[in-house]
């Protein structure tokens, strides 16, 4: 996951950096999250309890998913200003905000 304020701005210096060419690069922040990591945070932030229950992992389910940032790290100065914290309050206010 990447807060979506960190994607543009990452981009927007990419863009803006004199590159030349056609590269394709993976952007992420190099760490994966955890699904619990992701529901104790988001209750956490909104206070809320999230029912949820554990069970058999579906076939073919990989444990882990991270963003492999070596290429573009190479050729960029990649830097991160936003945490999970930082993405689910944000997703998490956009919603409240936004409510349908």
């Amino acid at each position: 996951y990447i807060h979506i304020l960190d994607l543009a701005r990452i981009s927007m210096e990419i863009f803006t950096s004199g590159f030349t060419g056609f590269n394709i690069y993976n952007l992420g922040r190099g760490k994966g999250y955890s699904v619990l990591e992701m529901l104790h945070t988001t209750e956490n932030i909104t206070g809320k309890t999230i029912n949820h229950s554990f069970g058999e992992a579906a076939p073919g389910n990989v444990s882990i998913v991270e963003t492999n940032i070596d290429k573009i790290s190479s050729s960029y100065n990649i830097e991160f200003s936003h945490g999970l914290d930082d993405m689910i309050t944000t997703e998490y206010e956009f919603h409240i905000k936004h409510k349908s």
